[in-house]
């Protein structure tokens, strides 16, 4: 089964979260007060988002972490990178390529091409897309694969 890791998807909540008020700064409990993630999930989450800088903390008395871009200009595959690395389906898929079959497999290239189009799709939907996906129609479209 293709599965987003639960990592990932917890980063996802927190730019939800976080992305529902843009402007606000919001401190480590709130955050995990409100998602209902645990404290030490969303620590390590925040850690790798600010990273990527898909969040951005500030110290202090008045500090916290607010996102760091509108919620429209964040993918979710912006969110899954930022977490898991690079989408790849396969081993033949990574750079470089740590398959040990893939000089004699037949479906090599296939699975580049399945690749690209799940990272599209991943590309195209937003944070934001995801608060409200019937207001999106245009966000996810059936695309007809032709390997």
């Amino acid at each position: 089964m293709l599965r987003v890791g639960k990592l990932a998807d917890y980063a996802v909540v927190i730019l939800h979260f976080l992305g529902k008020r843009p402007e606000e700064q919001f401190t480590m409990d709130t955050i995990a007060t409100h998602t209902f993630l645990p404290k030490a999930t969303v620590r390590k989450l925040l850690r790798t988002l600010n990273q990527s800088a898909l969040v951005v903390s500030r110290r202090g008395a008045h500090g916290g972490y607010q996102i760091a871009r509108p919620p429209q200009e964040i993918s979710v595959a912006d969110a899954i990178a930022a977490v898991e690395g690079p989408l790849t389906l396969t081993e033949c898929c990574s750079n470089p390529c740590d398959c040990g079959i893939a000089p004699s497999c037949d479906l090599n290239g296939s699975w580049l091409s399945v690749n690209h189009i799940v990272l599209e799709v991943l590309n195209k939907v937003s944070v934001a897309d995801l608060a409200h996906p019937e207001a999106s129609p245009d966000a996810v479209q059936y695309v007809s694969v032709g390997l």
